[in-house]
């Protein structure tokens, strides 16, 4: 199965283990950070309700006592995600529901490329685990040759992923705290030269594509 393939695999620490409806759990979605487990469940309520609801459905919780889980992360949302976000009525973040807490920055591998997660922070880890064969197929596409543009770049792994064969690449995106996650990112792959191969852009796609 998935879970078992991606958890013998040397270059990848980071994947979805339950995806909801999918593997008989709707409403579940729980993924894997290394060591770490964010676990998503779409309940109906208000905000200051969802926290409560966890223990009269606990859903596919794994255990700490795998061998390879150090701390699980519980995430309650609505579907629509409006109680997540940057919005006034945006009152959800992620909590340490058990064991040990992650530290700021996760590094994860994926493809053998190295990305930085944040667990406890907001709805959003970094990176969207779903597109793992989308990067690794933009990877194999890139080298010195190849420019990229990632427009909605969010924290840059598709630049992270271009870059790490060579390309040049320019993020854009609407905010700057995203942004500001991609440069440490490629460091840590070994990619040190920036000026005159990579750059971010704070603003809006449209408007920048438009001029």
């Amino acid at each position: 199965g998935r879970r078992e393939g991606l958890g013998r695999n040397g270059l990848t620490n980071a994947y979805r283990e339950v995806n909801g409806a999918s593997d008989g759990f709707p409403g579940w979605i729980v993924d894997r950070y290394d060591r770490w487990l964010f676990v998503q469940h779409h309940q109906e309520g208000d905000a200051d309700e969802l926290y409560g609801m966890y223990d009269d459905a606990k859903g596919p919780l794994p255990s700490l006592h795998d061998g390879y889980t150090a701390g699980v992360y519980y995430l309650p949302t609505k579907a629509d995600r409006s109680v997540m976000g940057t919005s006034p009525t945006a009152k959800l973040k992620p909590t340490l529901l058990e064991g040990t807490a992650a530290p700021e920055y996760v590094p994860i591998l994926e493809n053998g490329i190295t990305y930085q997660v944040n667990l406890g922070e907001s709805f959003s880890t970094g990176i969207f685990l779903d597109q793992r064969l989308q990067r690794a197929w933009l990877a194999d596409r890139c080298d010195e040759n190849t420019s990229v543009l990632n427009c909605f770049a969010h924290t840059g792994a598709f630049s992270v992923a271009a870059a790490t064969r060579g390309a040049k690449t320019l993020s854009l995106d609407l905010d700057k705290k995203w942004l500001d996650r991609i440069r440490p990112q490629m460091e840590a792959n070994g990619v040190t030269e920036w000026d005159g191969h990579h750059d971010c852009i704070y603003g809006d796609c449209f408007d920048w594509l438009a001029r």
